[in-house]
């Protein structure tokens, strides 16, 4: 939240707003590492609203959005992996990977 008054302040300083989205990712990659998938995600599209085409956020998005994929490939939960797969699509152009990961979750649907 304290990133966000700090953006508000600034105003249009694009310093700031870099480092808003930086909190933003570090946060996510935190959460991430706890399990907290979706929390994680939150904290980057909510970073996207603010700059909606920031590369390193969406890199940062789909590979969140993927890694909790294949936790809930693992719980057995195929539609879900699947979902989120095809949300990480969105947010990334390098989608041979995540292709695969969908090609193999299609096939135990």
């Amino acid at each position: 939240h304290h990133s966000h008054q700090a953006y508000e302040i600034a105003g249009e300083d694009h310093t700031v707003l870099m480092a808003m989205l930086d909190v933003h990712r570090r946060s996510a990659d935190l959460l991430a590492k706890q399990k907290n998938y979706e929390a994680a995600e939150v904290q980057l599209k909510c970073a996207l609203r603010h700059r909606k085409n920031d590369a390193e956020t969406r890199k940062a998005l789909a590979d969140r959005l993927v890694e909790h994929a294949l936790h809930e490939e693992q719980e057995g939960n195929i539609p879900e992996a699947t979902r989120l797969m095809e949300e990480a699509l969105e947010f990334t152009e390098e989608d041979g990977k995540i292709m695969q990961h969908l090609d193999r979750l299609e096939a135990n649907l």
